[in-house]
């Protein structure tokens, strides 16, 4: 099965072109009026504590109580497909669609297991680098602890008050393309607290949301909420763009011409066609004024579903710019398989149910695509159970792959702090 790329071409995503300005207002407040909602003109959740992900929340808590009888706990917005949207809360966002969550009792102070990361996009147009100064009042239930620009640049912040308010003002200076803004919040976990009874536990109830009013301002009118001017300079130019369904593996070809001071190619995918994450890299050739080809493949594509690629690509300032969307659709066939637990601390137990003796291999990747750990295993037909040591990895988003005989299968595993 092959998909061609709909619009050859390298061009901006265009939805919801913004002026070009010299000043953005990217305060949270602005979540409830931005239509329509994107990753480039809303705060998201990025990123969440294992505990954060499991603490209960519930309806009607926005003053120290217990919840009331009957009610049930509600989960955090789900990250299983990349970022997502706030919950706009009272007096501001959170990653709960209530801004209260129940911890369980500690014997000292600890701000760190319950963590929240918002995250700002924003775009500069042009050819050259600006001076952008960005501006922020930050208040927060409980604790800030960093501000991050373009996941490169870390301002430690760790700032806890009664009214904890976080004045930043820093200038830098910031390439053409598409930049980010992580704010990394955190519960404070408090002994002398006050307890209440939560389903038969006692459990400490705490504020969490996450309100700033805040502008990035640069040296000339440049900037855009969404990548949308096409008066912007284009490193490159495709002129096709395949995605090729071949056995268990996507196999994504481009040609490339114009490709002026193009340094790298970066291979992003999504699920849901909204949330993009890299798989791989591939370096540009030299630039001559030929037409050139690019490969990449996909070997750990899924199971069954609808699978989105596209192109970044990023020249030596750092500019970047996205192509259009390659789609193909994955009809393997999955296999009876569970993993357990998940998110996993230590050790992380794979079962496998099997027809038949086969031979088979557990590939786990990280989220980059990058092999971590692979290994060669014998399937016995019946339950088969194999144990994979997980305890030194680092915390974050694994891929493990299974194949057994002409089957596979893949499942997202969660590895905690």
């Amino acid at each position: 099965m092959k998909k061609t790329l709909i619009g050859i071409g390298l061009l901006f995503l265009a939805a919801n072109i913004n002026a070009q300005t010299n000043n953005l207002n990217i305060s949270s407040s602005l979540q409830t009026v931005i239509e329509p909602t994107s990753v480039f003109n809303a705060w998201q959740i990025i990123d969440m504590s294992p505990d954060m992900q499991t603490a209960p929340c519930y309806q009607s808590t926005t003053s120290g109580q217990a919840p009331t009888p009957g009610l049930q706990p509600v989960p955090p917005v789900d990250l299983t497909n990349g970022p997502q949207p706030a919950y706009v809360v009272f007096n501001g966002l959170s990653c709960f669609p209530f801004n209260t969550i129940y911890t369980p009792y500690v014997s000292f102070t600890n701000v760190t297991n319950y963590t929240a990361t918002f995250r700002r996009s924003f775009f500069i147009c042009g050819n050259t680098s600006v001076d952008v100064n960005l501006a922020f009042d930050i208040l927060c239930d409980d604790y800030i602890q960093t501000i991050r620009l373009d996941e490169t640049t870390t301002w430690t912040i760790n700032q806890y008050s009664v009214n904890p308010r976080v004045f930043f003002n820093q200038t830098v200076s910031l390439a053409p393309g598409l930049h980010t803004i992580d704010i990394k919040a955190s519960n404070w976990q408090n002994p002398g607290g006050q307890y209440y009874t939560v389903q038969g536990n006692l459990m400490q109830w705490n504020p969490f949301a996450f309100r700033m009013t805040g502008s990035i301002t640069a040296s000339a009118s440049v900037l855009f909420n969404f990548p949308a001017n096409l008066n912007c300079v284009l490193p490159v130019k495709l002129v096709d763009f395949t995605s090729t369904l071949a056995g268990s593996q996507v196999n994504l070809n481009w040609k490339a011409v114009t490709e002026e001071n193009v340094s790298t190619y970066e291979i992003e995918k999504s699920t849901d066609g909204r949330n993009y994450y890299t798989i791989g890299v591939v370096r540009a050739m030299t630039n001559v004024a030929v037409e050139k080809k690019y490969a990449f493949s996909d070997k750990n594509p899924g199971n069954t579903g609808t699978i989105y690629y596209r192109i970044k690509a990023v020249d030596i300032n750092g500019a970047k710019t996205y192509s259009s969307v390659a789609v193909v659709r994955l009809k393997f066939s999955k296999i009876p398989v569970s993993i357990l637990p998940n998110p996993v601390n230590n050790e992380l137990n794979i079962t496998v149910n099997s027809t038949q003796n086969n031979k088979g291999e557990i590939l786990i990747t990280d989220a980059s695509g990058s092999t971590v750990k692979h290994l060669f295993v014998n399937f016995p037909t019946g339950q088969h159970q194999q144990k994979v040591d997980m305890a030194a990895f680092s915390a974050g988003i694994y891929f493990v792959k299974i194949k057994n005989g002409s089957t596979q299968t893949v499942l997202k595993c969660v590895k905690a702090q």
